[in-house]
């Protein structure tokens, strides 16, 4: 398990804890690569975890993303939009609004499963 912990303004600390094997190796990652005794590197971290949750739970995602033995090929729209969209209170992005910015960036060449949501979550 790996523990981060952030001081708030009001001095209220926020503890968070990564015990998930998958969590842990990309930390081991952004670690070895940018450091994570930064905001910067920690910003990261969190960003990239939220990302990949969000690929992984949102099937109109898929058509930006490209994974082989050789690594990934991400849309550059779509590593924007998580390098720019707010984090939520449980350190994951607000899928409708980040969907929103995507069809945004995309008009007028995105896939149609790219649309912005009107109803009920796709």
């Amino acid at each position: 398990m790996r523990g981060f912990r952030f001081a708030e303004a009001d001095g209220e600390p926020v503890d968070i804890a990564l015990a998930d094997r998958d969590a842990l190796c990309w930390a081991r990652a952004v670690d070895s690569r940018l450091g994570l005794q930064s905001r910067y590197g920690i910003s990261v971290l969190l960003r990239l975890l939220a990302l990949v949750n969000l690929i992984a739970s949102a099937s109109w995602s898929h058509p930006l993303c490209r994974f082989s033995r050789d690594g990934a090929d991400l849309d550059p729209n779509l590593l924007a939009a998580a390098a720019t969209e707010p984090l939520n209170a449980t350190g994951q992005f607000d899928e409708r609004a980040f969907r929103a910015r995507l069809s945004r960036a995309l008009l007028p060449h995105a896939p149609a499963s790219i649309a912005p949501m009107t109803g009920a979550t796709a």
